[in-house]
């Protein structure tokens, strides 16, 4: 909890106990519910269904001899529970095995990807790895918050038959959903319980493994594109941006993050201090008297200010006091070009 308060320690807590390496996590947009699928040396994998994070007993997690502590944040190795015993029942919390299509707790793979419908958390889509075993690479649930959810294929038509390493579910429409395959990303537009019926079209963007997927909406925020956009993350191949409904040429819309990345922008702006408490300066290289316009931003990607000043010489300053401790972005437009860069406020 708090986990980006930078003024504070995280404390992480233990909710359920798993069987098997966890490889794939989803939470529902209310933070009550946490799909988590495991797996172990490729076989094996079972998914949990983890109930009642909003109402349960933190009191009683807060207990130190159950709660996970890190004690020392200069080690990967921080992370370790006294507890073993964890009695998830007792904090409010309840943990669910479903069964698979197979009839027993264990899927015959790894569970690789879990996406929830942000429009109806009884709605999942669940992601199989490897090439052994007898049950398809996906599976959706249209009653998954009942007692015994029931999970139909939708390999359908036009997916191709390898492991799905991340899933997406569309925030505006239930029946839209994208799967990151080993080979790319696939597209449907009647998922939402047509089971075999699904079709599938291949949409990009290169034949390469996506190992995650992010919709986030950048209208008014942090980009000119209206609409969605989704950000992919592959092997190999860097991140890339993509905006579906306005593309017709998928060549054309694919952006690669990493190819556009100008490194040349971290030698021309620099903010200090960073950490700040609220004083900011910017120092550029170089300029003349000219209008500069900035725009800050929150880590949700909100826009919270808009500044005009006059810059000349190296250095602008501004007073950014009353923001809350937090990671904010500058985007700053001098001469018709534009800069941005990463500042934190701790108090």
């Amino acid at each position: 909890r708090e986990v980006i308060r930078f003024d504070k320690t995280p404390v992480w807590y233990k909710v359920a106990k798993t069987s098997g390496d966890c490889e794939s996590i989803a939470v529902s947009n209310d933070g009550d519910i946490v799909w988590a699928g495991t797996g172990n040396y490729a076989v094996n994998g079972r998914l949990y269904r983890i109930k009642g994070l909003r109402n349960a007993n933190y009191g009683y997690i807060d207990d130190p001899k159950i709660k996970y502590i890190v004690n020392d944040t200069s080690s990967l190795d921080t992370f370790y529970y006294i507890n073993s015993g964890f009695d998830h029942e007792r904090a409010g919390i309840e943990v669910t095995k479903m069964i698979s299509p197979l009839g027993t707790e264990t899927w015959g793979k790894v569970v690789t990807a879990v996406a929830i419908d942000p429009s109806d958390p009884s709605h999942i889509i669940v992601g199989l790895g490897n090439y052994d075993g007898t049950l398809d690479h996906i599976y959706e649930s249209v009653n998954a918050l009942d007692s015994m959810p029931v999970f139909t294929s939708i390999l359908g038509t036009g997916l191709v038959g390898a492991p799905i390493y991340s899933l997406l579910i569309d925030m505006d429409n239930s029946n839209l959903a994208y799967a990151g395959s080993e080979f790319g990303v696939y597209r449907s537009e009647n998922v939402n319980g047509n089971g075999s019926a699904t079709n599938w079209s291949y949409v990009g963007p290169e034949k390469v493994a996506v190992f995650a997927m992010k919709q986030i909406d950048l209208s008014n925020k942090l980009s000119t594109v209206e609409g969605t956009s989704i950000f992919l993350g592959t092997h190999g191949r860097g991140m890339w941006a993509y905006n579906f409904d306005p593309c017709k040429d998928r060549n054309a819309c694919f952006t690669s993050i990493i190819d556009n990345y100008k490194p040349e922008m971290k030698e021309k702006i620099l903010v200090y201090p960073n950490p700040s408490k609220g004083k900011i300066n910017i120092l550029l290289k170089n300029q003349e008297l000219t209008e500069s316009k900035i725009e800050i931003f929150n880590i949700k990607g909100e826009k919270l200010n808009k500044i005009k000043k006059y810059v000349s010489y190296d250095k602008l300053s501004f007073d950014l006091s009353d923001y809350p401790n937090g990671v904010f972005f500058i985007n700053l437009k001098l001469d018709n070009k534009y800069y941005n860069t990463r500042f934190v406020i701790m108090k």
